[in-house]
């Protein structure tokens, strides 16, 4: 009677601790786009540095034009580059600040397609004049 007791305890404590856990991992879950759109725009920010530098504190009028001399990376040249495991399209959007440094002012962004399914709240990923990238929440 007192093993019944304990196996019952014992799932008991398993199947609490499993519905705490599962949700939370979910939560906490950093997308695959978000990881390749987040280290792309620190190269963007990397390369807008470089040309600033190289042309009198200067930003180029589009993104494209950083290419191929500041940054390798062709996803540059496009209007909806692909990023993440499954190829998710996102719309580059270029700011063009008066120059770098200001940490609320955006530099680049890219959006998530409105028609993708998330179990999350973000929908961009920011790259803010001070160089720090981060998630942004929808409205």
């Amino acid at each position: 009677m007192k093993r019944r007791i304990i196996v019952l305890i014992a799932v008991l404590v398993a199947a609490v601790a499993i519905a705490i856990v599962i949700p939370v991992l979910r939560v906490h879950r950093t997308p695959t786009w978000a990881t390749d759109s987040g280290e792309f725009l620190y190269d963007v920010g990397r390369a807008l540095k470089e040309y600033s530098l190289a042309n009198e504190g200067k930003l180029p009028s589009e993104l494209g034009l950083l290419y191929p001399d500041y940054i390798r990376d062709r996803r540059i040249l496009g209007q909806t580059p692909s990023f993440g495991m499954k190829n998710t399209k996102m719309a580059l959007i270029y700011w063009r600040p008066r120059k770098l440094g200001n940490a609320r002012i955006p530099v680049a962004q890219l959006v998530l397609d409105p028609s993708v399914k998330t179990d999350y709240p973000w929908r961009s990923v920011v790259l803010w004049g001070d160089g720090h990238v981060r998630l942004h929440k929808g409205d």
